[in-house]
């Protein structure tokens, strides 16, 4: 598989960004399938995810939802981090960071 995600924040603003990023995981998935796009999905959500604004959260509550079972196969190259969340003391983020590159 070999996937060239573009470089959305070079060419897009934060505003914008999250429908690009949509729209390109949505042709993408066309192109590979599923579970090929498992392993493009989180990457990329992990490189864009923090640059976002206005984000459609009903469409990508169901692509989180769709690709959470590849994140069991994922993990073994990611570190997880647990950050406190700043108005709960006992709520937690846990944000995954590919160690591979």
């Amino acid at each position: 598989m070999n996937i060239t995600v573009p470089d959305f924040c070079r060419h897009y603003g934060s505003h914008v960004r999250p429908s690009k990023v949509l729209s390109w995981i949505n042709e993408v998935e066309l192109e590979l399938g599923e579970n090929e796009m498992a392993e493009v999905f989180w990457p990329t959500m992990m490189r864009y995810w923090s640059g976002f604004d206005l984000i459609p959260h009903d469409d990508y509550a169901v692509l989180f939802w769709r690709y959470r079972g590849a994140t069991l196969r994922l993990q073994r190259n990611w570190k997880t981090l647990r950050l406190p969340r700043a108005p709960s003391p006992d709520g937690y983020v846990i944000t995954g960071l590919d160690v591979r590159s």
